[in-house]
């Protein structure tokens, strides 16, 4: 008898492809999923080749990131907005990730310490430190910052000789200089 591929076995293809960065296969793959079968693609399979599309070298699969988390429409989820959100930051485009942000919120996802990482470091990484240290801030007021059990220290500002650091911990939001 023939084996007919369910939504768990392409995944599962899918989620390989990714791993090994073949993210034309992941989509390939997807492109089968909904064409020649009866299946549509599920929240895991969309993902898995978002996920691909983020290991691709300096975000080069920004566009198809962004048109599969559009295409997923009211499926996507927190992990799917980072690994986006994480593409983007590749790609240097700072803006990209800040839009993101605001339609995960206007979405109503909650944002967590990997989505306002890629965001802080796509911003900083532009040399638009302000828009950082904003983003510290939001994560205190939104997500009250005691909930991340990770640190984000991060040079956000070089002026002079001094270098300005802040983190986010489990404790209140501190800045704080060193020489």
């Amino acid at each position: 008898p023939r084996m007919v591929p369910d939504e768990f076995t392409f995944a599962t293809a899918i989620s390989v492809c990714e791993k090994v960065g073949r993210v034309d296969d992941a989509l390939e793959l997807m492109y089968e999923m909904r064409v020649r079968s009866t299946l549509a693609p599920n929240l895991v399979v969309y993902n898995a080749c978002i996920s691909a599309c983020e290991k691709a070298r300096g975000g080069a699969e920004l566009d198809k990131a962004l048109r599969l988390l559009q295409e997923m429409g009211s499926l996507s989820d927190a992990t799917s907005y980072n690994a986006t959100i994480s593409t983007a930051e590749k790609a240097e485009a700072p803006d990209t990730c800040l839009e993101l942000l605001e339609c995960m919120r206007d979405a109503g996802l909650r944002a967590d310490a990997y989505t306002y990482s890629g965001a802080m470091s796509a911003v900083d990484e532009a040399g638009r430190w302000s828009s950082a240290i904003a983003l510290f801030a939001r994560i205190k007021k939104e997500t009250g910052a005691h909930s991340h059990a990770r640190t984000f220290p991060k040079p956000l500002a070089q002026r002079g000789r001094r270098m300005h650091w802040v983190s986010v911990t489990m404790g209140p939001l501190r800045e704080s200089s060193f020489l």
